[in-house]
């Protein structure tokens, strides 16, 4: 068992993930394979649409369907499928 088995986190990309840049797309991602390394879920709870989150920097973090479209479609990116819409 994982220290963070049972967590979720889901983020937002602009001003949050991304707020600085490259370098906080980096730092962050750093943080984010040790919490889903120990156990976690990440994901990201978005307004964007799915082609910005299939972008390598944010879709290699997520190991749990996205929320995109501003809650208008849950999107299980490993999968490619719509859970909902």
């Amino acid at each position: 068992m994982g220290k963070f088995d049972g967590y979720l986190i889901c983020s937002d990309i602009d001003g949050t993930f991304s707020c600085g840049g490259e370098q906080s797309i980096e730092i962050n991602s750093e943080a984010v394979k040790y919490f889903t390394s120990n156990g976690g879920k990440f994901t990201f709870a978005t307004g964007r649409g799915l082609d910005h989150v299939k972008r390598p920097e944010f879709f290699s973090n997520m190991n749990a369907p996205a929320c995109l479209y501003n809650g208008a479609l849950v999107y299980d990116i490993q999968n490619e499928k719509a859970l909902r819409e």
